[in-house]
């Protein structure tokens, strides 16, 4: 980490961009000059997500974090399981300015109640299916699910079948 830091020192002192600002211009200047360059490789199955591909998602959701309220320094609870995903919410609430709390569930279920009222969050990303509906009531915070491809492709063939 110290490496990476000092590396960038001279663009901070060029620069100035700190926190989120910093990152976002990471993003950017890694989509300009390679977009289709693998940011990450999903082992399971070998998804591919380019930097443009992160720019685009980190970006927009940042953006909609933004007007859902959330700012710099919020708290927002990431539960999910190691994914694509996962990591693309990660990078996003970083690009919003916004602290990320990420909670194992499976190692934590029994705890959760108890750390999220410890956490406070403003807002609470989760994954699809981990079955977290009551320890998200008592939360009291705005809170999303963030659908696996699984859960899209499954609610995709429905939304079809129940078109016709």
């Amino acid at each position: 980490m110290l490496i990476m830091l000092r590396n960038y020192w001279p663009y901070l002192s060029m620069h100035g961009a700190t926190g989120s600002k910093l990152l976002q211009d990471w993003i950017a200047r890694a989509a300009a000059r390679a977009p289709q360059k693998a940011w990450v490789i999903a082992a399971d199955d070998g998804r591919i997500v380019d930097y443009a591909r992160l720019r685009d998602v980190a970006g927009r959701f940042a953006v909609w974090l933004g007007r859902s309220g959330i700012g710099p320094n919020d708290r927002v609870a990431l539960l999910a399981e190691n994914s694509i995903e996962q990591l693309l919410c990660y990078f996003s609430v970083m690009a919003a300015g916004a602290t990320v709390c990420t909670v194992h569930v499976e190692m934590n279920r029994n705890q959760l109640g108890g750390i999220l009222d410890r956490l406070k969050p403003k807002f609470i990303l989760y994954q699809d299916g981990l079955r977290l509906d009551e320890a998200l009531a008592s939360a009291g915070a705005m809170n999303c699910h963030a659908e696996t491809p699984a859960a899209r492709a499954t609610t995709s063939s429905s939304r079809r079948d129940n078109a016709r």
